[in-house]
């Protein structure tokens, strides 16, 4: 008898966590059982409320704005998505769109996300916010973004942020998607890194992002102590793909003057790859700090940035450089890309090479098989400081029409080598240009 019982809890429990499909509707009322369309839920707050097991998905109506936020805290296995025509959208005004702690194997997709707009002073959520906590323990995996949009935060439309030392985010894909009119960022990846103590110098690993586009990111005023209004960035990752995406008018609000906003860029990684995307009319704001296309940032090795095409950026369009991090940027390669007009604030170049101190260096780079137009006011290579080690510029074009030039000065322990100059006697060039990619 004993054996019996037994058996028909464990039974007992298998029925009850079978996993189900939840609707959420215009009609619905949250009462219901939320298994069917006839007995959805109307509000977001039973989204938040319902203990949802490994395999259940969540479709919201399309079509139809739901005011409010889902917020949840250990979730698995749990799928997010519209039903009907058009995709649904959660206007979550001054609170995050989803904000989800310590989830694994989450699919959000085909949805919308507003907040009550970047400008709203009190107002620093983000669209999708994906933490991982300080007392987490073990790694945030499998999480799929598809086919969203994410706008009107004063943070980040997309944040994978982690407040651990040691777990981050393993697996992370997103793709198909719009992040605009936000404040601090499009996409965000980040965490920690940068922690002598510990033999997880980087919490994130395999990113793939692909076919986005972040615009109109315009960055915060009110924000003084680092950058703000950034397209798409990477950091403290191993392994990471950003391919077929497009970043552009970003980060003319970015408040701080000492540092300033990338189109697409990698900080405190390792082995990522940045090809086939591009870069273009991107801004530094009032003190014009940074502003460029692309950029291999602080404490980043072996990575690459390939095929990419840069443009009439207010900063470099292809920026290396090093910070005070206390990994080394070593070992990485820009090649194939092609920069137009970059750097219109002048004290940057196409490519801007920076070290912050002798113990701070740029070293070991390739820049190679790429094409630069300057025929503006401006320069194809801008050396900020002296901290270079082993940096090669070779086999390069560079069309560089007066007043531009190729440099002002030469930095030590920078050779440039059989780089070729077919225009350097053109007249400027005269209505927009085209996006042509390198082969």
């Amino acid at each position: 008898m004993k054996k019996l019982f037994t058996t028909f809890l464990l039974c007992s429990a298998a029925i009850l966590a079978k996993a189900n499909t939840y609707y959420v509707s215009s009609t619905g009322n949250d009462a219901n059982n939320g298994r069917s369309i006839s007995e959805a839920w109307n509000t977001l707050d039973a989204v938040t409320n319902f203990p949802f097991v490994s395999g259940d998905i969540v479709l919201l109506q399309g079509g139809i704005t739901f005011n409010g936020n889902i917020k949840k805290t250990g979730l698995n296995g749990v799928t997010f998505s519209s039903y009907g025509v058009g995709k649904a959208t959660i206007s979550s005004d001054m609170l995050a769109g989803i904000w989800l702690s310590d989830a694994n194997n989450i699919t959000i997709k085909n949805l919308i996300f507003k907040g009550a707009g970047y400008m709203t002073t009190t107002m620093w959520k983000n669209g999708i916010d994906f933490i991982m906590s300080a007392n987490a323990t073990g790694h945030s995996t499998n999480s799929i973004i598809d086919n969203i949009e994410s706008y009107g935060y004063g943070g980040m439309g997309v944040s994978f942020y982690t407040e651990s030392a040691l777990y981050g985010f393993k697996n992370i894909t997103v793709t198909n998607s719009l992040f605009h009119d936000n404040g601090m960022a499009g996409l965000n990846i980040t965490g920690s890194w940068d922690d002598p103590n510990s033999l997880i110098r980087y919490s994130n690993s395999n990113v793939y992002i692909a076919n986005c586009k972040a615009y109109y990111n315009h960055g915060r005023r009110d924000y003084k102590d680092n950058w703000s209004g950034s397209g798409i960035l990477v950091a403290g990752t191993v392994g990471g793909l950003v391919e077929y995406c497009e970043a552009y008018e970003n980060g003319k609000d970015n408040g701080s003057m000492v540092g300033g906003p990338i189109g697409i860029w990698m900080d405190d990684s390792k082995f990522v790859t940045i090809q086939y995307c591009v870069s273009h009319h991107n801004k530094g704001g009032p003190a014009r700090t940074d502003g460029g296309g692309f950029d291999i940032d602080g404490g980043t090795y072996g990575s690459v940035i390939q095929h990419c095409d840069s443009y009439e950026n207010e900063g470099t369009g292809y920026g290396l450089f090093q910070w005070t991090t206390g990994n080394k940027w070593s070992n990485d390669t820009i090649r194939n890309c092609t920069s137009f007009n970059d750097g219109r604030n002048t004290k940057y170049g196409a490519f801007t090479f920076w070290g912050a101190s002798p113990n701070h260096k740029v070293t070991n780079a390739e820049i190679y098989g790429n094409r630069v137009t300057v025929d503006k006011a401006g320069k194809a290579l801008s050396f900020l400081g002296n901290y270079f080690s082993n940096v090669n510029v070779h086999d390069n074009e560079f069309c560089i029409v007066s007043p531009a030039v190729l440099y002002t000065t030469l930095a030590s322990n920078v050779t440039l080598s059989n780089n070729t100059f077919p225009c350097q006697v053109l007249s400027v060039r005269t209505g927009s240009f085209k996006v042509k990619r390198i082969s």
